[in-house]
């Protein structure tokens, strides 16, 4: 390192030495590093530096830099950005190439080093210019669009930044709701989605409950027998994503399935989890249908979950392959002595001295331990067939047989 580059702010010590990315926000006329657990969070009245360390084909580290500057960043935060990025191409040798970002009109490639999206934030940390309030959750609106690239922008918290075209996240401190317009892209949907479960974890602890509402509507054009989407605030406890007490945590497999296949076979929408719901072609009417559906159980699903669990999902493309997988994964299904064991016990229980009430109540349990362990999918009376009804019969001599 020459002595020049020494000289250089020593807040580019060790900078572009792994690969990676490495940020700086600019306060008080000097960059100072932002913590790891803050990248991705930018806010509009700042300027930052990022660097993005790659490796060549022969081993050798490619470097990009790009100062941010957001929209109400000072022209002297800004001017500031610039000249460090200049300085540390030099500590890199002079090998960065540079990229000047605008918030709003960020390249592609800035934005694919966060996934699944940057979050710009209005007003700004501290700084030279201007003091931030006190650092306290602040319920946010957002606008969500990019099927490939999200892009993220806060609008303001009114009834009126929502339109039937775009998709929206309102970010509360207990609650995230998506708002789908009628004419929204399903692929920023699906997008959506993943800035929402990111927000749950980054911001709520992967605790908070999260909502859908599908703002109807009817074609472009045609606003007068649409919905009015401002009606969407109002919210509804239907729209809930959390659906059981009984969250997957890996060792609850059987107690969790069936309490989700109850929940989802009473909201009528059962046949995504036996696959009997087939996915249209994307050109067919009824593909629209289908995937705002899936959509729903899908998130259903994820968040009837633990976040350690859920992760591993999040991108599964349908509901029947949530279930698939979870099932494969988890399932106790095979274990062939315990299902040994409940059907030996059941084989040897009797009255005894115990009251009717009481050698019943022992029966059921035991009956509904070993439901779980036998699969059957159809827990509902409108799913039930022959073989459900023979059974009972059996399950009613069995419990005869057993009396005093």
């Amino acid at each position: 390192m020459s002595s020049s580059t020494k000289a250089l702010d020593p807040a580019f010590q060790g900078a572009g030495q792994r690969v990676g990315s490495e940020i700086w926000r600019i306060e008080d006329f000097q960059p100072v590093p932002v913590p790891k657990s803050d990248y991705g969070t930018f806010y509009s009245g700042d300027s930052y530096i990022v660097l993005q360390t790659t490796q060549g084909k022969g081993g050798a580290y490619l470097f990009d830099i790009h100062f941010w500057l957001g929209k109400d960043t000072s022209q002297d935060e800004a001017g500031t950005a610039a000249i460090k990025t200049v300085e540390l191409d030099v500590v890199l040798g002079g090998r960065a190439v540079q990229h000047r970002e605008i918030q709003g009109h960020e390249s592609d490639k800035f934005l694919s080093y966060f996934k699944p999206c940057i979050i710009p934030l209005e007003g700004g940390v501290a700084s030279g210019f201007k003091k931030p309030e006190e650092e306290e959750f602040e319920t946010r609106l957002y606008i969500c669009r990019g099927k490939r690239v999200v892009r993220m922008k806060q609008v303001p918290f009114a009834r009126s930044s929502l339109n039937h075209d775009d998709v929206f996240i309102l970010d509360t401190k207990n609650k995230i709701y998506q708002f789908n317009g009628a004419n929204s892209n399903i692929q920023e949907r699906a997008k959506a989605l993943e800035v929402i479960q990111f927000l749950k974890e980054k911001y709520h602890e992967g605790t908070c409950d999260v909502a859908i509402v599908a703002m109807m509507g009817s074609s472009r054009g045609d606003d007068s027998k649409s919905e009015n989407p401002t009606t969407a605030f109002q919210g509804s406890d239907n729209n809930s994503l959390q659906i059981t007490a009984h969250k997957h945590n890996g060792k609850n497999y059987l107690q969790w399935s069936q309490s989700v296949k109850i929940v989802i076979c009473r909201r009528g929408k059962f046949e995504y989890i036996t696959s009997e719901a087939k996915a249209p072609a994307p050109t067919d009417a009824a593909y629209k249908k289908w995937f705002a559906e899936n959509s729903i159980v899908h998130a259903w699903l994820i968040n009837s979950m633990e976040p350690m669990i859920s992760r591993q999902y999040l991108f599964l493309p349908t509901v029947k392959d949530i279930w698939d997988t979870a099932k494969s994964t988890y399932s106790d299904l095979n274990n062939a002595s315990q299902v040994f064991e409940i059907r030996t016990k059941l084989k040897e229980m009797k009255q005894g001295t115990k009251s009717v009430t009481q050698y019943f109540t022992d029966l059921q349990d035991s009956w509904q331990e070993l439901d779980l362990f036998l699969e059957e999918d159809s827990v509902c009376p409108t799913c039930n067939g022959k073989q459900r009804q023979i059974l009972e019969k059996e399950r009613v001599f069995k419990f005869l047989a057993g009396l005093n």
